[in-house]
């Protein structure tokens, strides 16, 4: 401890603080405190008034202030100096005995998190049990907490309160369900209590488990964790440090102290004195990272692979750029969830690199470009062992055909750098693969081709078949649907042109499930041509299964697509298609037309032409459902043990047996 004392005397009197707190002015800062009384020997992380006070004096001079408000937000941040929040936990009774006066005299304000079972009567909360000598009542003095009168004075004089949940229980033992429903119960609790919704939380004992911070962001406007290092005023998961004397508070506070911290993680957590999970005899790690876990192809992929690893005994974790309201719906249970809150890619490098030294994954799987290259990146500064898998799931060259020479440039190159690095490529077909090869200058042979596992979720609701019938009106004509996002890689503007020239000689109706920035426009386009009451838009369903199957025909209109999970959905339900022959995927799976009929990109009146004798055919639906189970997970899942482990009995020995079976 006197070495620590001394480092922190001369990290301020060297001018070294001063360097960090210019170099990180504008941020935001987050200071944690339990207890502040006299009599603080017993008590953990206790400090004297007069040591309070000289905080609030050295936050006062060199940094600046802010506060919540009950919204959540942050209020008074400059970008000239670092900025401090003050939050204390637990809410004990020398917050409003010791803290609240001194607050109130240097015009101040901070957040108390309290446990919300403890508020009523002030009683003593069971983590004091904690820090007592067995057979000795903990002292009520020390250790009692606020009543529902204390804290009506102190949100009068402006401090704001969250919840630490109802009993100070440790979240990292529950599931992120469970906790996500403790910390909604304890939210409705601290409502009742204060007469406000809290919109402030922060986790108990400095434990969680991962995915649980995102998942409870979603009901609270901000998440407090006890990690140390900086904030923004738009971050939802926040960092907190702690400080007990004021040399430890300008180094804490400056940013000295995270860095010193990061590069002896760097110096010393190097690969050279790392030992992955497997070697330990815990299940291998398999990591994922996408930019989200939106509903889309990749995402769906990436789930229908962690669902498949973890039956076959793998853990699994997904690591996101940024959250998504609809990870949700994809997230399979007891896979980790973690979002690195980056704004864009260069933003994710530090933090996965960080990632990396900590979690040390068995495999590593990087999905869609650009991202792939910041996954190679964040491999080759951490050093990393894992096995590096890099899956493109889009024909790159079509996708970004129209940006340019300097975009080429940065894709081939970019591209390049990762595919080489890679121990597996992964393509999701034969024609991704022909253009990575070409874009990289690797020979095709070092490309594995993977086609996309489709797994429909079965319809088991009557009121979702409901739903599915009830959106085509009664009509009991041959009805058309098409699934997919609203952009301009889709082609919904062609296939609305098809549909009116097929509305010449048949009636039908049009269903496109989805969403996406076209939405309007592609709307506004169908009442242009005068078919906007025979064109269904119900928006995004995230298993379609059910309209699938109320439908009498598929029809894909996209100028150019990786694979084409959607053909293998219909194909699934029995359902015919109809495709653009685009690059890639759609004639790998039906057979260069054999499982369906394929007709020229961006040809309105073939594609009308190829609707109408689809429609007029008869159809083997038990033949298209075989051609659909030959994309299974399982298949998938064997594929890429092999890839990853090609000289290794050991991938598959992780039960591979479980396909066979």
């Amino acid at each position: 401890m006197q070495l620590k004392a001394l480092a922190y005397q001369i990290a301020r009197y060297s001018g070294f603080n001063a360097v960090c707190r210019h170099w990180n002015r504008g941020r935001v800062k987050t200071l944690i405190y339990h207890n502040v009384l006299p009599e603080n020997d017993a008590v953990p992380f206790g400090l004297h008034p007069d040591e309070f006070e000289r905080h609030l004096e050295a936050v006062k001079k060199y940094y600046n202030p802010v506060w919540l408000n009950d919204d959540g937000e942050i209020i008074g941040a400059r970008r000239d100096r670092i900025n401090v929040l003050l939050t204390f936990d637990d809410g004990f009774i020398n917050n409003y005995e010791y803290a609240f006066p001194l607050l109130v005299k240097h015009g101040l304000k901070a957040t108390f998190f309290l446990i919300v079972s403890c508020v009523k009567d002030g009683a003593v909360p069971r983590i004091a049990d904690r820090y007592t000598s067995p057979g000795v009542e903990p002292c009520a003095k020390s250790y009692g907490t606020l009543s529902p009168a204390e804290i009506r004075e102190m949100r009068a004089a402006g401090m704001t309160f969250g919840s630490h949940t109802f009993d100070h229980a440790d979240l990292s033992q529950l599931s992120v369900e469970e906790s996500v429903e403790e910390a909604s119960n304890s939210g409705r609790a601290l409502c009742e209590l204060i007469g406000a919704p809290p919109t402030l939380f922060a986790f108990p004992w400095g434990r969680y488990r991962m995915g649980q911070p995102a998942a409870i962001s979603r009901i609270y406007r901000r998440v407090f964790t006890t990690n140390h290092g900086f904030n923004s005023v738009v971050d939802h998961i926040m960092h907190r440090n702690e400080a007990m004397t004021v040399p430890h508070l300008h180094a804490a506070l400056s940013g000295a102290l995270d860095l010193v911290k990061k590069n002896k993680a760097y110096l010393f957590m190097s690969d050279q004195n790392a030992v992955s999970a497997s070697s330990k005899g815990a299940r291998p790690l398999v990591t994922l990272v996408l930019p989200s876990l939106g509903v889309g192809g990749a995402e769906v992929v990436n789930a229908l692979l962690a669902r498949e690893l973890m039956k076959r005994g793998f853990r699994v974790e997904f690591v996101v750029g940024r959250d998504d309201s609809e990870a949700s719906k994809l997230l399979p249970s007891g896979a980790s969830y973690i979002v690195m809150e980056s704004k864009n890619h260069r933003g994710f490098i530090s933090p996965l690199v960080s990632y990396l030294l900590k979690r040390r994954p068995d495999i590593l799987v990087g999905s869609m470009w650009s991202l792939t290259t910041t996954v190679a990146m964040a491999h080759f500064l951490a050093g990393s062992r894992a096995k590096l898998c890099i899956w493109e799931h889009s024909t790159l060259s079509v996708q970004y055909g129209g940006r340019g020479w300097a975009h080429r440039f940065l894709l081939k190159n970019s591209l390049t750098f990762a595919l080489a690095r890679a121990d597996v490529r992964i393509a999701v077909s034969g024609g991704v693969a022909d253009d990575l090869a070409a874009l990289s200058d690797l020979p095709r042979e070092k490309f594995e081709v993977i086609y996309n596992p489709i797994c429909l979720a079965p319809v088991t609701s009557p009121a979702v078949e409901h739903e599915a019938e009830s959106l085509w009106g009664g009509w009991r004509g041959p009805r058309i649907i098409s699934v997919g996002n609203f952009k301009a890689q889709k082609n919904h503007a062609m296939l609305l042109e098809a549909f009116r020239q097929l509305l010449a000689t048949r009636e039908a109706r049009l269903l496109i499930l989805g969403t996406g920035v076209l939405f309007e426009s592609t709307r506004a386009l169908a009442s242009s041509l005068g078919i906007v009451d025979k064109v269904l838009l119900p928006g995004l369903r995230a298993n379609p299964a059910a309209y699938y199957k109320s439908a009498d025909l598929f029809v894909l209109s996209s100028n150019f697509e990786g694979f084409g999970n959607v053909i293998v959905e219909a194909l699934s339900c029995g359902l015919p298609v109809v495709s653009t022959d685009c690059r890639s995927g759609p004639a790998e799976i039906l057979e260069d037309g054999r499982y369906g009929r394929l007709v020229p990109v961006g040809d309105s009146v073939a594609l009308a032409q190829a609707m109408l004798d689809s429609l007029d055919d008869t159809h083997d639906k038990e033949a298209l459902k075989r051609r659909a189970s030959e994309f299974s997970p399982e298949r998938m899942v064997d594929q890429f043990l092999r890839s990853v482990y090609p000289d290794s009995e050991r991938g598959l020995d992780l039960q591979i047996a479980t396909a066979r079976s």
